[in-house]
């Protein structure tokens, strides 16, 4: 086993680039730290839901058998698995980051009644929408009273994989709420 590591090698082999090594190796591993939580969090929620656990092993033995690995072709005949194991339970579960980004109205909008002005500058609360469901109608302050939002959401630490899988033919895959976005690290991993 070897003492040495590829930071290490890069750091003694080129003093000009030790600033941007140390950028680097510092964006790789935090970007791992979410991923490797994420993992574990997601292995917790198997061991406290040991019935979906089952519901998605017991339909990889019917669908596939003991022998065949399962392969990204077989999705659409897996929809427990899929509900399981899909990005969108996870991000439900744990969103990458509680806070949107910001974005700017270009014109006047209104949203359920609300007036939202030109240049308004607007977040969102990522973690409300993907995870809201302790009260089915949550009222928000605002200068012209008060904005009504009614939650459809179960509670969001009760796995249902049947709510993702009655879910997934109706709502477009959203890993984010408000607009598609994409992974903002993909040219750190290309």
């Amino acid at each position: 086993m070897s003492d040495s590591c590829v930071v290490s090698d890069l750091l003694d082999s080129n003093n000009e680039a030790k600033r941007l090594v140390k950028l680097s190796a510092a964006g790789i591993y935090s970007g791992s730290i979410e991923t490797t939580a994420a993992d574990i969090e997601t292995f917790l929620a198997m061991v406290l839901q040991p019935d979906a656990q089952r519901k998605a092993q017991n339909e990889l033995e019917v669908v596939l058998g003991y022998s065949t690995v399962p392969r990204l072709v077989d999705r659409p005949r897996l929809p427990s698995t899929e509900a399981l194991t899909g990005i969108s339970e996870i991000f439900r579960m744990y969103p990458i980051g509680p806070v949107g980004l910001p974005h700017v109205t270009a014109e006047d909008d209104t949203q359920n009644g609300f007036s939202i002005p030109t240049d308004s500058i607007i977040l969102t609360n990522n973690g409300w929408v993907l995870c809201a469901g302790y009260r089915p109608t949550v009222q928000l302050p605002t200068s012209q009273g008060y904005f009504t939002v009614t939650v459809k959401r179960t509670l969001p630490e009760i796995f249902r994989s049947e709510r993702v899988v009655e879910t997934a033919t109706t709502i477009p895959k959203r890993r984010i709420p408000g607009r598609r976005r994409a992974c903002p690290g993909v040219h750190l991993a290309m």
